[in-house]
């Protein structure tokens, strides 16, 4: 099993729980380039002792140039696409679709309004925070992260049934 992740809140501790899963599990890890080099600098997983040392990777580079090879089984994408416009969003996805093995997945954990996008609260709230704070980001609706991701050709795109906090995981399959 490969994991990609994007280095964000939490995903040192995903990675691990995704060790603790499977003892072969081989993660490698890409994100802009300044939060790449935070996490080499502070997260080293040699220090925590947990197990991972040898089977985590930092990819070098920013997450739209670096290539992430391929032979992927699962991608993780937390809290990443919302800083981006949708062109650069399937940009991204045609990348992690390229990586992944047929049959493999990407999960995407994001704030997903409803179709009204102004519910729940909480991703509508986020939606606004993403429009004022980012060049051109925004909380997508699940029928926009299925037409980001399905564009590049994933097959299929779900809705997990249960919040994640409050957050939603959507699955994509190649």
């Amino acid at each position: 099993m490969a994991i990609t992740s994007h280095l964000r809140e939490g995903v040192h501790l995903q990675l691990t729980e995704a060790r603790n899963f499977c003892s072969e599990t081989e993660s490698s890890c890409s994100d802009l380039r300044r939060r790449l080099e935070e996490c080499a600098r502070s997260r080293k997983p040699e220090r925590a002792g947990d197990g991972v040392a040898g089977r985590y990777h930092l990819l070098p580079g920013d997450a739209f140039e670096t290539d992430f090879g391929s032979g992927y089984d699962l991608v993780l994408i937390p809290n990443f696409l919302h800083h981006f416009d949708p062109p650069t969003c399937t940009t991204f996805m045609r990348k992690v679709h390229s990586a992944l093995e047929p049959g493999g997945r990407a999960a995407i954990a994001e704030f997903v309004p409803n179709s009204d996008r102004v519910s729940p609260p909480m991703p509508d709230a986020f939606s606004m925070m993403m429009l004022a704070n980012t060049p051109s980001g925004d909380a997508y609706t699940f029928a926009e992260l299925e037409n980001i991701s399905k564009d590049p050709g994933f097959a299929r795109v779900e809705l997990a049934p249960t919040e994640i906090g409050l957050k939603r995981l959507v699955i994509v399959y190649r």
